[in-house]
């Protein structure tokens, strides 16, 4: 003990030496504590015992960070460490316990902004060694049996957590086998240590610091010196502390001259926005009708009803033909008219099985037509119906075929083919039983229906 302890006086002179050394680096010391994961390094050829990671110790004491240059700096460390491991053997279950004084030496170099790469060497002095037989039931002290002095080799990284906190995690790695008694099987000093970092503060005194009181200066010569203006490069007033006029705004008219200073505005309104008289959102200047609220899309006026019907064009079918409300601005078709048109398709008939118009037709027809070619803003929808005779197939075919037939033949009469459209609907929508000759017979028609839109 006598050797190990005069090296550790000299390991601890030697880093105070380097502290008296270093006097114009920024020296923090503070203290540090966490944890060691221990275990120890057998040799292969022991195939009796079976030693494992498993045992926690504890790790702490004090350190000094010196700087060295801008991303280096050596850091002593002087630590107590508590270490221990389990080993199986033939002869039972071993628990070893080892305290150590140790002083790390640890280079350290800054890699990113809050991470340092570490790497030195360590002394260790044993303070105490123990081994406990767990199944023998009894313990013994083993310091005179184990080495009191080794070195290691050590290196990790650091991670700063605040200015003054970081953690730090290295590995350790014994050089020599710390047992001495040849009865018992080889082990190493090994660890993994993982401690927090508290910088308490600085070594070095501070240079002192000199006060030298310069002489009053105006430097805006605005008539108010630096000292109490707080505008000291821009030339200001009294009644504000040596600032200019304030803008509170930011509308480039100061706040004695801008009638609405909490609003930013123009010169033209003397400092106020743009008016909105109809507070529709679109400032007057904007606004083609502005004592009117309307839409941005209609440059501020509403939207237009061109045929002043009383609904507007957005929801006018009609938007050129004055019309009703409740027929969403079209006009309204008269009775009289709509009878004519159900007339004339109650009397669409066609060769059985067959679309071609019967001859019958079309007279009702050519009155149908003659509505159309008066009223040209009118449109007509053909719908084809037939009864359930035969497939749903040929049905549609024949409903769809039968419309468009109604529909050439008004083409035929001049009206334009935009105006009109056709649809068969097949057995779909009976309006009587086809279970009755009567009822298939209602079922097989032609529906016109007039409408503006």
């Amino acid at each position: 003990m006598r050797k190990s302890s005069a090296t550790l006086v000299a390991m601890l002179l030697s880093c105070t030496t380097i502290f008296a050394q270093y006097e114009k680096g920024k020296v923090a010391a503070g203290f540090k504590a966490g944890a060691n994961l221990s275990t120890f390094r057998t040799p292969v050829s022991y195939t009796d015992f079976d030693p494992t990671w498993t045992k926690l110790g504890f790790a702490g004491g004090l350190f000094v960070e010196i700087p060295l240059l801008k991303a280096v700096s050596l850091q002593p460390e002087f630590l107590y460490s508590a270490l221990g491991s389990d080993v199986y053997t033939a002869q039972g279950n071993e628990r070893h316990r080892f305290n150590y004084f140790s002083v790390p030496l640890l280079a350290k170099v800054r890699f990113a902004k809050s991470w340092h790469l570490l790497g030195g060497v360590q002394g260790d002095v044993l303070f105490r060694g123990r081994r406990l037989f767990k199944e023998g039931g009894y313990a013994t002290t083993v310091t005179d049996q184990t080495r009191d002095f080794d070195f290691a080799y050590t290196g990790g990284l650091e991670a700063a957590i605040t200015r003054r906190i970081s953690f730090m995690a290295r590995y350790i790695h014994g050089v020599h086998d710390v047992s001495l008694d040849p009865a018992a099987h080889t082990a190493y000093n090994q660890a993994v240590q993982g401690t927090f970092n508290v910088k308490l503060g600085r070594l070095t005194k501070p240079a002192p610091k000199v006060v030298v009181v310069p002489p009053p200066v105006d430097t805006d010569n605005d008539g108010i010196i630096d000292e109490l203006d707080k505008c000291p490069t821009v030339p200001g007033l009294a009644k504000y502390d040596g600032c200019p006029i304030p803008d509170t705004d930011k509308d480039g008219i100061n706040d004695e001259e801008d009638k609405c200073p909490t609003v930013p505005g123009v010169a033209k309104y003397q400092g106020c926005p743009i008016p909105d008289t109809d507070k529709d959102g679109i400032n007057d200047e904007e606004d083609k009708c502005p004592t009117v609220p309307g839409l941005a899309r209609y440059q501020g006026c509403p939207i237009p009803d061109s045929d002043n019907d009383g609904v507007n064009d957005e929801e006018d079918r009609c938007p050129y033909l004055a019309g009703t409300v409740a027929n969403h601005g079209c006009p309204e078709i008269q009775e009289e008219v709509r009878k004519k048109v159900s007339v004339a398709a109650d009397r669409i008939l066609f060769a059985t099985g067959s679309a071609k118009l019967a001859a019958s037709s079309n007279k009702g027809l050519n009155e149908v037509a003659k509505i159309l070619q008066d009223n040209p803003d009118m449109k007509l929808a053909i719908d084809g119906h037939t009864d359930n005779t035969g497939t749903a197939e040929k049905n549609q075919v024949l409903s769809e075929n039968r419309a468009a037939a109604v529909k050439a033949y008004f083409i035929s009469k001049g009206i334009d083919e935009s105006r009109i459209t056709s649809a068969g609907h097949g057995q779909d929508s009976p309006i009587a039983d086809n279970k009755t000759a009567a009822g298939r017979q209602k079922n097989r028609r032609v529906e016109l229906t007039l409408n503006y839109y």
